[in-house]
């Protein structure tokens, strides 16, 4: 199945102009869950060029972004206690992802 962000232009593009607001998003949900520390981690499906899984790493120890479009994985910045997969909601590898987590 082809998607709109599987080319290279329609990602830099959404890259570019994507507003930033996940950290004011997350806030509110930590706020909203009264947490006081890091849950051990969180799982973002349809990440697109990973601005949500950096916010994430506000509340979350490790985070794991999944998203079918290599070219919006390859736009994700990298930082610790962040991975990008490649791979559909329906399609999730879980026991690989899970398996990171337990290390």
């Amino acid at each position: 199945m082809l998607s709109y962000f599987e080319s290279r232009n329609s990602a830099e593009r959404y890259a570019r102009s994507r507003p930033y607001f996940h950290l004011l998003v997350i806030k509110k949900i930590g706020d909203f869950l009264k947490l006081h520390e890091p849950v051990p981690w969180a799982l973002d499906v349809a990440c697109g060029t990973g601005q949500s899984p950096l916010a994430l790493k506000e509340v979350a120890s490790q985070v794991v972004g999944t998203d079918t479009s290599r070219e919006m994985l390859d736009r994700a910045p990298r930082e610790p206690g962040v991975q990008y997969v490649e791979a559909s909601a329906e399609d999730l590898p879980l026991r690989m992802v899970l398996s990171t987590w337990s290390r």
